[in-house]
């Protein structure tokens, strides 16, 4: 199941959270449509952005409208931002799950170390019963009794095992899913910088065309102005 969106209809009421497909059946729905993701992590205006700006919505416009809305706002600005700061969020949750791996890593050394003391030990007091065995009948006890502690030191270590395979399978998964995150959050940043370059970009062309705008008009008034003293002088040929 994707990702769920509340949605800002055109009268200004919110309808939500929908799925993908249900926000491109509403009535009005654009580029310019505001959406807010389901469990969005920030919070006021910075939770809304144009549809324009979501990948799965922006692909259910019609190929004309398909192109990024120019112009990022102040507040899709700060959503990004806001991205940004989710995204050091999970970088940081990533980390201490390495440092939590290496500690029960550590500890799962440290286990199998003394289960291989244990072993040790265990083939010391083998040796020892069959020295005595081969001296002193009749110590079927103590065999019987070391065999009980053999079992449960292998049935001790089988569980070390599970638990570690456990615990390495859920913290791999886990970062994979923190790296997923991260990397479509920077695939957004990223797409976010070029958008706003591209404005800059728009605004300085803007800019230049009204300095020259304002400049030819400048000429053209002086003109004006110096054919109209050449027109309000004495007539040279006027001899009354």
């Amino acid at each position: 199941m994707g990702m769920r969106y509340w949605t800002m209809l055109p009268d200004g009421g919110v309808k939500g959270p929908l799925e993908a497909a249900k926000v491109a059946e509403i009535e009005a729905f654009g580029p310019e449509t505001l959406v807010c993701p389901e469990h969005y992590g920030g919070d006021g205006d910075h939770a809304w952005i144009r549809a324009g700006f979501v990948g799965e919505l922006r692909s259910r416009l019609p190929r004309a409208l398909r192109l990024i809305p120019p112009d990022p706002t102040l507040r899709e600005a700060a959503a990004v931002r806001s991205v940004e700061e989710r995204v050091l969020e999970l970088e940081e949750i990533l980390l201490g799950a390495l440092e939590r791996l290496r500690e029960r890593t550590r500890d799962v050394r440290d286990l199998e170390l003394e289960s291989k003391e244990r072993e040790r030990e265990v083939l010391r007091m083998r040796t020892a019963l069959k020295k005595v065995s081969s001296r002193v009948g009749g110590l079927g006890r103590l065999e019987i009794k070391l065999k009980r502690m053999t079992d449960a030191l292998e049935s001790k270590e089988q569980s070390v095992g599970a638990i570690r395979n456990s615990f390495e399978q859920g913290l791999e998964e886990a970062a994979r899913m923190a790296a997923e995150s991260v990397a479509e959050a920077h695939s957004v940043i990223r797409e976010a910088a070029r958008i706003a370059e591209k404005a800059i970009e728009r605004a300085e062309k803007a800019t230049a065309a009204v300095k020259k705008q304002k400049k030819t008009r400048r000429i053209r008034r002086k003109k004006r102005k110096r054919s109209e003293k050449k027109t309000d002088g004495p007539d040279p040929f006027d001899f009354s």
